[in-house]
């Protein structure tokens, strides 16, 4: 699914943006080109970290 989605973005010269839960996601992603643009911590009562990450336009 990844790899049709990062064909269709490239052949309109897309950015991708995704959300990760994971940090074990991030490095998987890198291997793919897209890049943490933020970090975040949802609120307390989640406290749920998340990785913003982003491919830009191939």
């Amino acid at each position: 699914m990844l790899r049709t989605l990062m064909e269709k973005a490239g052949s309109k010269r897309k950015p991708i943006y995704l959300e990760t839960q994971k940090e074990e996601n991030v490095s998987f992603y890198e291997k793919y080109c897209f890049s943490v643009k933020k970090k975040i911590i949802l609120p307390e009562s989640l406290n749920l970290p998340m990785w913003l990450m982003v491919r830009d336009r191939k």
